[in-house]
């Protein structure tokens, strides 16, 4: 490699680790037969757990932050629910949405987290996050049937490291990197497309029960070193 390909492979790495990425990724069904997606982002947060069952359905995931080219982004997809399933004490599940999300009920009068320990005690509760977010948005309703196992609609998910110590109480949440297929040693990933992406724009997946995912057509986003679809 030439002194010149070096600076501009170390240029491109520079402006890769101070840039800021603002992509918006849409997953797309292909088929009527069922299939469960999960994305990982490029600093190891996985988001929720996304399932479809008709064709054209379609479910958006927004992510930002700074240095998104340095880790690839991947885009899994099972036959069945990779998430861990926890029931209430005593073994019967209150409901089929506890026992998708992981969610144990909790018992009667018992603070669930530790803003609610410290309303209890008169404390103030001042809400923070890091400078750097992950967020998820879905841009219509889902059915009740189709959304068991989600969690809320929109979420927030600070970096790993910005990320407060759970606490222990009587409802255990299980955090949105463990609610994964690799934990969980059940569920193995039958399908998988994974890439480097950075910039600015939009980004469509085409998810399939029988077939790998693959990337579609891309709006302003770099990608490179893996599946890069078709610019748009």
């Amino acid at each position: 490699m030439s002194t010149i390909e070096m600076l501009m492979s170390l240029l491109s790495l520079f402006a890769s680790l101070v840039s800021t990425c603002d992509i918006r990724a849409v997953l797309v069904a292909q088929t009527d037969g069922p299939v469960w997606a999960q994305y990982t982002f490029y600093n190891g947060t996985k988001s929720r757990i996304y399932f479809f069952k008709k064709a054209g359905k379609q479910q958006e995931i927004h992510l930002l932050g700074a240095g998104c080219g340095v880790k690839p982004c991947i885009l899994r997809t099972y036959k069945s629910y990779p998430g861990i399933k926890v029931p209430r004490s005593g073994g019967v599940p209150s409901s089929s949405e506890e026992v998708s999300a992981g969610i144990a009920a909790p018992a009667p009068g018992v603070p669930t987290s530790v803003e609610e320990v410290m309303l209890a005690r008169g404390s103030s509760v001042n809400h923070c996050c890091g400078n750097e977010t992950i967020s998820e948005e879905v841009p219509e309703q889902e059915s009740e049937e189709e959304n068991i196992g989600a969690p809320p609609i929109s979420e927030t998910v600070p970096e790993p490291e910005l990320r407060p110590a759970a606490a222990t109480t009587a409802r255990r949440r299980f955090r949105t990197e463990t609610d994964s297929a690799e934990l969980s040693g059940r569920v193995k990933a039958f399908g998988q497309t994974s890439s480097l992406l950075d910039g600015t724009g939009i980004v469509s997946y085409m998810v399939h029960d029988t077939l790998h995912p693959r990337m579609g057509l891309r709006v302003g986003v770099a990608c490179g070193f893996g599946d890069c679809g078709g610019r748009g």
